[in-house]
């Protein structure tokens, strides 16, 4: 799987974003194939990283972050050159 669960505040250390970022479009929402591992209930797809429609999976009751392999990856690349553009 190479999945990555994030509880609050994780994925904003590891992407090195400011809490704004991370926020998402839930205008764009949409109900995700994943479960909660916290809560069992099933968790809405949000918009992270605007400009680029990342699309992740986020517990509706502010468990944490889901990403899959490829999103986190994608994430990943996408947060290193706008790390270094604010330098």
């Amino acid at each position: 799987c190479g999945g990555c669960w994030f509880d609050p505040g994780e994925l904003m250390v590891v992407t090195k974003l400011p809490e704004d970022e991370f926020q998402g479009d839930f205008i764009k929402s949409r109900c995700s194939k994943y479960d909660c591992p916290e809560c069992q209930q099933k968790m809405s797809e949000f918009v992270f990283l605007r400009p680029y429609n990342l699309m992740v999976n986020r517990c509706q009751h502010g468990h944490g972050v889901y990403l899959k392999k490829e999103e986190l990856e994608h994430s990943l690349e996408l947060c290193d050159p706008l790390e270094n553009n604010d330098q």
